[in-house]
């Protein structure tokens, strides 16, 4: 290793490092503005917010949204960042969001209307199959009555208009 004037150190395999705070060698940028410059550039990829109390930064990579700061044990939810508070997820605002993958109390209840949205649409498609299913055990029904009355193709007509004059009667 050797030591230059600009306050870097130079390994055997060419990389540069500061003398004074042993990162990569920063140029003429101080150690500080360099720190500061590396901290900017990570936390961008980061799902970051600063504690309500003390400002330390809190990363959020999984869990639940009720935080507790490593630096002053501030409890603090995640969504609106309030402070936490026994019952905070079965009432008010965070109702309901103890465990969602939001930013924020807003993102979540959009999330949550599509969720809905969504769940609504599964039920009309289920509600649509029972529909058919219906249908076509009813028919299969008039063709066995039919079946077993000797089958009169009269009679499976009317028995059909009657299965589809009931499931309309029952379906609208």
């Amino acid at each position: 290793m050797q030591k230059s004037k600009d306050k870097y150190i130079k390994c055997e395999n060419g990389h540069k490092f500061c003398f004074e705070c042993l990162r990569p060698w920063h140029g003429k940028d101080t150690c500080e503005k360099s720190l500061e410059k590396d901290f900017i550039n990570w936390k961008k990829n980061k799902n970051l917010k600063q504690c309500p109390r003390c400002k330390i930064y809190t990363e959020k990579n999984e869990g639940c949204n009720h935080m507790t700061c490593t630096n002053c044990k501030f409890q603090w939810c995640w969504l609106c960042e309030g402070k936490y508070e026994y019952g905070h997820y079965s009432q008010g605002r965070c109702r309901g969001f103890q465990f969602s993958n939001a930013r924020n109390v807003e993102e979540a209840i959009r999330e949550n209307r599509v969720n809905r949205v969504n769940r609504d649409i599964s039920d009309v498609i289920f509600d649509r199959c029972c529909r058919f299913c219906t249908i076509i055990c009813f028919l299969i029904f008039a063709l066995m009555l039919c079946l077993f009355l000797n089958f009169n193709p009269l009679l499976f007509i009317s028995i059909i208009i009657i299965v589809i004059i009931f499931i309309l009667i029952i379906f609208n």
